[in-house]
């Protein structure tokens, strides 16, 4: 999973590629409060769209994490939990400053 840098108040738009029979996706930011967008899938394939309101917060680096349902209802987290290596890290979104936005 990538990090995203944008400025504040910009939009945000997310593609979401799955190789298996996803149906839909939560993207949650880990922002205060949080920033939430869901959307479903076609063609294994989803855009999730985060408003210029929705990223007019505070400057900094912020976790997402995308939490897929399955066509047969199981729940995957990603990134996923497998911290055997030490590798459990959350992706970021990062919001920097932007001129004539305020938060």
């Amino acid at each position: 999973m990538s990090d995203f840098s944008i400025r504040q108040g910009e939009t945000l738009r997310v593609t979401i590629d799955v190789d298996n029979d996803a149906v839909s996706v939560k993207m949650d930011i880990n922002t205060v409060p949080m920033i939430t967008q869901t959307g479903t899938f076609t063609d294994q394939s989803c855009e999730l769209a985060f408003t210029p309101e929705q990223t007019n917060t505070a400057v900094g680096s912020y976790d997402y994490m995308l939490t897929v349902t399955l066509a047969n209802g199981d729940v995957e987290k990603m990134p996923d939990g497998d911290c055997m290596y030490g590798n459990c890290d959350f992706p970021q979104i990062i919001i920097c400053e932007s001129i004539g936005v305020t938060s």
